[in-house]
């Protein structure tokens, strides 16, 4: 148990943590300790699946929670489901938000208050590229925000907030509050998933200057730098900036990120990128490449995200829009991101006037128009 105990405690130090996980398990397994086992199982599959070994990490913290929920080790159980589903979100996201359902309910059903925080904030976020998101308001209602302590009710308000602006809703109150909130925060990694969540907000508002600026802050932060620096280059694409999108891909790419959804999801913004730089032949291949990840992992916000910034770059004459556009319309009303379906529509006002002689770089409530060609 000290074995298991000291491999949890050393998990910043990886190679050590792992080391004593096996020490731990070579016994355990023999004595038929199976509570250790699951403990140990789930510790060394954290750290392998967030340091570079996802699929066996993966694995471990399969079996582990497995076992636990096999003899009725709440704690252990409910931590697997965590650690899984944040694990498994760059990897297969729809399995992701499962997972992460699976530990709300294990967590609620042993009474583990703080992991119960945990699980629905790393499942909100795997449910946000997923366009998965009826669930959420039940399960935000049920656990009354102002009753919870203050990081606990930040870190949960994130994720009302992102949906809420995804569906077009005000969002006025929540950014201030989450404004304030940051203003009290001293972690580093808390200020980072603060901007990052405004910065999506931003984003679905189309503010995009301030989603650049926002997301440019929490790529500051190693862990959510991935994050930050996709919407950075998203942003910057909806402002045809080809020199700021190509820079945050080049650092996103520095990072090194591991998992499909990320390779998936940086493909399709290149595409933007690339037309930018006048390359329409190769965004043509990029996006249609990008799309075809994203729908084969369940990506549907994602998806829909990048058709926008397609209609947004696209020559005048491309053929697709039409087909693209009215995708991009049904994946958005059908998981109910209103502000998204907004976008779609000034996109492509934005494409009728300057096909009409319009101002082709002017804007459309605040919107960015397609560039001339």
């Amino acid at each position: 148990e000290l074995r298991s105990v000291l491999a949890r405690a050393l998990a910043d130090e990886p190679d050590e943590a792992v080391a004593w996980a096996d020490r731990t398990l070579w016994d355990s397994e023999r004595l038929g300790l199976d509570a250790v086992t699951a403990d140990a199982l789930v510790t060394k599959g954290s750290i392998l699946a967030f340091r570079g070994r996802p699929h066996e990490g993966v694995a471990l913290l399969e079996a582990g929670m497995r076992l636990a929920e096999t003899r009725g080790f709440g704690l252990v159980a409910g931590r697997a489901a965590n650690n899984l589903c944040a694990a498994l979100s760059v990897e297969d996201p729809r399995q992701a938000v499962a997972v992460g359902r699976r530990g709300i309910e294990l967590a609620r059903r042993y009474g583990l208050q703080g992991l119960l925080v945990g699980s629905l904030s790393n499942a909100i976020e795997a449910a946000l590229g997923v366009g998965d998101w009826d669930w959420i308001d039940p399960e935000l209602d049920a656990l009354q925000l102002g009753d919870l302590e203050r990081a606990d009710h930040v870190g949960l308000l994130v994720g009302r907030a992102e949906i809420d602006a995804m569906r077009g809703g005000a969002t006025a109150a929540f950014v201030a509050e989450l404004e304030e909130a940051r203003s009290g925060l001293s972690d580093p990694v808390a200020i980072a998933a603060v901007a990052a969540a405004i910065a999506l907000i931003r984003l679905a508002e189309a503010r995009f200057e301030d989603a650049f600026a926002e997301a440019t802050t929490a790529a500051g932060d190693p862990l959510n730098a991935p994050q930050g620096l996709r919407i950075a280059a998203r942003s910057a694409v909806r402002l045809l900036d080809a020199e700021r999108a190509r820079n945050a891909l080049e650092r996103l790419a520095a990072l090194g990120a591991v998992g499909t959804a990320n390779t998936a999801a940086s493909r399709a913004i290149d595409g933007g990128v690339l037309a930018l730089e006048g390359r329409w032949g190769e965004a043509t291949v990029a996006f249609r490449d990008g799309w075809a990840r994203l729908r084969e992992l369940g990506l549907e916000h994602e998806l829909g995200a990048s058709m926008v910034d397609f209609l947004a770059v696209a020559p005048p004459a491309e053929p697709s829009v039409d087909d693209v556009a009215a995708e991009a319309r049904e994946i958005f009303g059908r998981i109910g991101a209103r502000a998204w379906l907004a976008q779609v529509e000034d996109v492509l006002a934005a494409r009728s006037d300057a096909a009409s002689g319009g101002a082709p770089r002017g804007t459309r409530r605040g919107r960015p128009a397609v560039p001339a060609g």
